[in-house]
């Protein structure tokens, strides 16, 4: 069986996203699945520097990058060269998997792949939970009218990955049939002196309790709300120190910026930005 996975960019800078279909496609490979991924270059800000229009060895993982229109719209992020190159090559796949909705990749690839006789499954990966439908429901609502109902309601299944998700989609009204199947993990290797690591590398006093926001900088997230419970704790235990890892819109993180300043935390709140790896 030959797979082709389907997302609209593999930038690090969306975090999760990115590392579930590489990892995916990783671990399927190693299942002896012949599985490839078609993106863009696409990132955040500006375009990833890897070679266009070739199959590119990248993480490990075999991924054709083509080459995304220069000013479109975020998360959006039109293709008209992925667009030429799902005609023509989709019919070399068995099975196709399209990650994201709202998004022109998984968009393209589907409808392609109905006229093409492709089978094609879907990864919601949360978009369709009440509050994510709510954001931009204008522009949503006239999508899904369009588009998105008949790419979920043709596929030959959603890969739903918590029974939330699959709840979510009977709600939306879609009753193409799911699999339910979390989404695997390595273990990640022990580092020994993790702890004295993290202190020494922050500036945080040793006998300090660390509590740890590990995510991408968003309001789905809350991190306003943990800074302000976070006021109320130091206001009664004053050695605790909290650690922001993750990046996010400008105008976002600068408004959590002032939070903290308001509270008078700044020297207890540290922003580390987009961290990955061994950090």
């Amino acid at each position: 069986m030959k797979v082709l996975h389907v997302i609209p960019s593999l930038s690090p800078a969306l975090g999760g996203p990115t590392q579930v279909a590489l990892k995916i496609v990783q671990g399927i490979r190693n299942q002896g699945i012949d599985a490839e991924i078609v993106t863009t270059n696409h990132d955040t800000p500006g375009c990833l520097d890897i070679p266009l229009n070739q199959l590119t060895e990248y993480q490990g993982v075999p991924v054709w990058f083509l080459p995304a229109f220069p000013h479109s719209l975020k998360e959006y992020i039109f293709s008209s060269a992925l667009t030429k190159w799902l005609w023509q090559h989709i019919s070399n796949y068995d099975l196709l998997d399209n990650h994201y909705l709202f998004s022109y990749a998984p968009t393209c690839a589907a409808a392609i792949a109905r006229l093409r006789k492709t089978p094609y499954t879907v990864r919601t990966q949360g978009q369709l939970t009440p509050w994510a439908l709510q954001q931009s429901p204008l522009k949503k609502k006239l999508y899904t009218t369009l588009i998105e109902r008949q790419n979920l309601s043709q596929a030959a299944a959603i890969h739903c990955t918590t029974t939330q998700e699959a709840s979510d989609l009977i709600d939306f009204g879609i009753t193409t049939p799911t699999i339910t199947l979390p989404l695997g993990v390595e273990k990640p290797q022990e580092i020994s002196r993790a702890k004295l690591e993290l202190h020494r590398l922050y500036n945080i006093p040793d006998d300090h309790l660390i509590i740890l926001f590990l995510s991408r900088l968003h309001p789905k997230k809350r991190p306003d709300l943990l800074i302000n419970a976070f006021h109320r704790v130091v206001a009664q235990n004053s050695h605790c120190h909290l650690i922001l890892a993750g990046s996010g819109e400008t105008n976002y993180i600068n408004h959590l910026k002032q939070l903290v300043q308001q509270h008078h935390l700044t020297n207890q709140v540290t922003s580390t930005g987009f961290v990955i790896g061994r950090q």
